[in-house]
């Protein structure tokens, strides 16, 4: 699964530290969706389907 994020770095300079704020908020949203998943007792499929639905978040 890839997770694309709207580069930071292309944000107008008076916006550029709220955009990378706003980058690692919603890498860590991610992945704190990620960490909560039970990854032994799932399928491939189950974790596909999650996988996915954490992108739609």
């Amino acid at each position: 699964m890839h997770w694309g994020y709207p580069d930071p770095s292309n944000a107008p300079e008076a916006g550029k530290k709220t955009a990378f704020e706003l980058t690692r908020q919603a890498i860590s949203y991610r992945m704190l969706q990620l960490v909560q998943l039970p990854l032994e007792t799932m399928s491939d499929a189950e974790l596909k389907k999650a996988l996915h639905d954490i992108s739609s978040n």
